[in-house]
């Protein structure tokens, strides 16, 4: 695994290449949650055949570029606390 996270667009757009023809997918996620009213990503940790690595998701990138790989057909072998996900969930407007 590279102990250097990736932090700049060009890495994320070829890291989503790689990842699109990736038979399988293990995503681990890290969240901050000091200081913010709603958890914050702060480390997207993948691997894939032969390769895992980090994605800095603080650094100035978008990481748009990843969804159409991680929603594609690939099995996601996800590792992560759940209540991260529901937690970002925005708030559901109120109906009076």
């Amino acid at each position: 695994m590279s102990t250097v996270p990736l932090t700049d667009q060009r890495s994320v757009r070829d890291l989503a290449d790689r990842l699109a023809g990736a038979p399988w997918i293990s995503l681990d996620t890290e969240f901050l949650r000091e200081r913010t009213y709603r958890p914050q990503l702060c480390l997207l940790q993948l691997a894939l055949p032969r390769e895992a690595l980090c994605v800095d998701p603080l650094a100035d990138i978008d990481l748009e570029s990843l969804r159409p790989a991680l929603a594609g057909g690939a099995l996601i072998l996800a590792a992560t606390f759940v209540k991260n996900f529901l937690d970002l969930r925005p708030p559901r407007a109120r109906r009076d």
